[in-house]
């Protein structure tokens, strides 16, 4: 039945079709190729900043200011024409909150009212789609602009080498990826530059936040094979570490940082069979050869538990990141 949906529903899916999902890959393979890609191709053409970072009242007095500061009646006119415009704004977009409320309440997991019957997984993948094709509109309407193909990938490829956090995205485990972001900033986090400030170098010296490409705010919309639907916003987002918000990720370690830990391990281990396996071998009467190789299958079998990390349902990192439920209200 779901796969029947997702053929009936074909380009109106918005996310991860197959073929979207295997061109997502082959730009990810571009990436993983590069030596050192500082930023998605062609990102000052496909990211276009439409946020104004000023508010109505900002504006509205700048207005005042600039046009009509000499002329009262002026004034007053243009004032009682911006309240027109923000009560008719007012009602036109708490008709699309009704619109928006209405596909969202079925699949809504934290509904305060009665569930009138159980969805089914195609049903449920169709309702999502209704939602999230409402609010696109508005989104591009609230200024934020979806990323483009070539920026998900470079995200979900690129790490940045101040990230203490790494993970992986498996494509195979979702239906759709969608990222919207506003207010693009190029400098250090404010966050990060908070934290750090009071950590220092080898040598006493304060280190210095890098400058980072970083949005202001980030709207995520992922659903994983089997689940439902995970709409969150974020605050002050690197864009190298957009992965991390995704559900369903992989921790990972660096091959440095594994071997770190497995040499520690074995350091550990021999350091341990010389001052107390030598004394049971003794005692026990236990022949070496047996002894080392139980020590050996120990040690193999703790690196292999090292190396491997469980999947979190949400990654938790100490990564600056803020995020919170979109709640459709």
């Amino acid at each position: 039945m779901l796969s029947i949906t997702r053929l009936a529903l074909g380009n109106k899916i918005i996310g991860l079709s197959l073929r979207g999902k295997a061109s997502l890959a082959a730009t990810m393979v571009k990436y993983r190729r590069m030596r050192k890609p500082t930023e998605p191709q062609n990102w000052a053409v496909d990211y276009q900043e439409k946020y104004i970072p000023f508010s109505k009242s900002q504006l509205v007095e700048a207005l005042v200011k600039e046009f009509h500061s000499s002329n009262h009646k002026e004034c007053i006119s243009f004032l009682q024409f911006v309240s027109q415009v923000d009560s008719s704004l007012v009602q036109h977009y708490y008709s699309v909150l009704e619109q928006l409320q209405k596909h969202y309440t079925p699949i809504d997991p934290d509904r305060d009212t009665l569930q009138e019957f159980c969805l089914t997984d195609a049903e449920r993948l169709m309702k999502e789609q209704k939602v999230l094709a409402v609010m696109e509109p508005l989104l591009d309407q609230a200024n934020f602009n979806k990323l483009s193909e070539e920026a998900l990938a470079y995200a979900l490829i690129v790490n940045h080498p101040h990230d203490e956090v790494q993970v992986t995205v498996n494509l195979d485990q979702y239906e759709y990826i969608t990222f919207w972001a506003l207010g693009q900033r190029i400098g250090p986090l404010q966050v990060m530059a908070a934290t750090r400030a009071q950590r220092t170098g080898f040598f006493g010296t304060a280190r210095i936040p890098v400058d980072r490409h970083y949005f202001k705010r980030v709207i995520v919309a992922a659903r994983t094979k089997n689940s439902h639907l995970v709409l969150k916003c974020f605050k002050d987002i690197p864009l190298e570490g957009l992965e991390q918000l995704l559900p369903l990720v992989k921790v990972r370690t660096s091959v440095f940082h594994r071997a770190l830990l497995n040499t520690m391990l074995v350091v550990s281990g021999l350091a341990l069979f010389v001052n107390v396996g030598m004394v049971v071998l003794s005692d026990l009467k236990i022949g070496t050869t047996t002894l080392l190789f139980l020590f050996a299958a120990l040690m193999a079998f703790r690196a292999w538990k090292v190396s491997q990390f469980p999947m979190f349902p949400e990654t938790q990192s100490d990564e600056p990141k803020k995020g919170s439920d979109l709640q459709i209200n």
